[in-house]
């Protein structure tokens, strides 16, 4: 009796590759790589700021230029103040007792003041104020003024400065405030400087005030 033996094929079972889900284990912490949600949102605020300094860019170009010159003209002016009330009387005491001299030698007024405004040319020569009298002036008295430094506390720019001591009064320019370059003193009484007028009695002999004397005063301010 013969033993049949059955011969049996196996298939071997292959794993399908296909439908099998694959697990990827988390990176471990400090590797250095950027989850894929964070990696999306730096590539977002990147494109975002690019986007805005191309704005900035733009904006800049787009930009114009206006070039303009100012002109500031050269000025000079000077006045006496208070206005209207520059006619200045100043009278001699006469004696009262034969044989005594004029009870004043020396007449004074401080009522009048300098203004002056002036503007210069860039790097211009500074200006100055001269004084000089027009008229007849009487025999054997002397006029003088004397120029206050410049009162504070009004104007603005640089001033000039007087000269020192009293200037007498004659028929040739006489220099009384120098150095005067961009500025202006304020208007008015109080402002700028102020003027002290003398009178003095210099010689009995050549005295002669038998009638008034209308004597004219001017000042002028130049770029000497």
């Amino acid at each position: 009796m013969m033993n049949r033996k059955s011969k049996t094929n196996t298939i071997p079972r292959t794993r399908n590759l296909t439908n099998s889900r694959t697990q990827t284990a988390p990176l471990p912490h400090g590797t250095g790589c950027i989850p894929g949600h964070w990696a999306g949102r730096i590539l977002g605020l990147l494109f975002l700021t690019v986007l805005w300094s191309g704005f900035l860019l733009n904006r800049v170009s787009a930009q114009s230029r206006l070039s303009f010159q100012v002109e500031v003209p050269a000025v000079a002016l000077v006045d006496i103040e208070p206005d209207g009330q520059t006619n200045l009387i100043l009278d001699v005491a006469l004696p009262t007792e034969a044989g005594q001299p004029f009870q004043a030698m020396t007449v004074t007024d401080q009522s009048l003041w300098l203004n002056y405004t002036s503007s210069l040319p860039w790097l211009g020569p500074s200006r100055s104020i001269f004084v000089q009298a027009a008229g007849t002036l009487p025999s054997g008295v002397s006029i003088r003024v004397t120029a206050a430094p410049r009162a504070s506390g009004m104007g603005k720019g640089y001033f000039g400065l007087p000269v020192s001591g009293p200037v007498t009064i004659g028929y040739q320019p006489k220099l009384l405030i120098s150095g005067i370059r961009g500025c202006h003193t304020g208007d008015g009484a109080g402002a700028g400087h102020r003027l002290t007028y003398t009178i003095d009695i210099t010689d009995y002999d050549l005295t002669d005030l038998g009638e008034n004397q209308v004597i004219q005063i001017s000042y002028t301010i130049t770029d000497l």
